[in-house]
């Protein structure tokens, strides 16, 4: 299953996203990452492109991405926000699970897609990724 995040590269970093990375590691999950500079039509192509299932981003980007009938293979969309009361991100972190996913060194751990500027972004998947995030998350300093 992919898991696409939407951060806001150009501005501000959040924690989230970094312990989104390794929990998708540890979960086995395939991570998209894409640009708060990517329009709708784009993201949409990225999204569907990939299969994405879920997508996380920011509450204040909600309205810079795509609507549920573009992406119609996204099923679950978690938002990310500083008031906890209003982040579904701060529910996930109570329903953690610590034991991880069966995944091999050459199972994508991230799908990275090219800026499209000869045509549409072309998804790279990475595989690099997984042994490091798999040592990584075994120390539990991330989880």
């Amino acid at each position: 299953m992919s898991a696409a995040i939407a951060s806001r590269c150009c501005s501000a970093n959040r924690i989230e996203f970094v312990l989104t990375m390794f929990a998708a590691a540890h979960a086995g999950l395939v991570t998209v990452l894409l640009s708060t500079r990517q329009q709708k039509p784009e993201i949409a192509y990225v999204l569907t492109d990939c299969g994405a299932k879920l997508l996380i981003h920011e509450a204040a980007l909600a309205d810079r991405l795509p609507a549920a009938p573009d992406i119609p293979d996204v099923t679950h969309r978690i938002a990310v926000d500083d008031d906890v009361s209003v982040s579904s991100f701060a529910k996930l972190l109570d329903n953690a699970s610590s034991a991880p996913a069966e995944v091999g060194e050459e199972d994508t751990a991230m799908i990275l897609y090219t800026s499209g500027t000869t045509g549409r972004p072309k998804g790279r998947c990475s595989h690099i990724a997984t042994s490091f995030t798999r040592r990584w998350c075994s120390c539990r300093a991330c989880i």
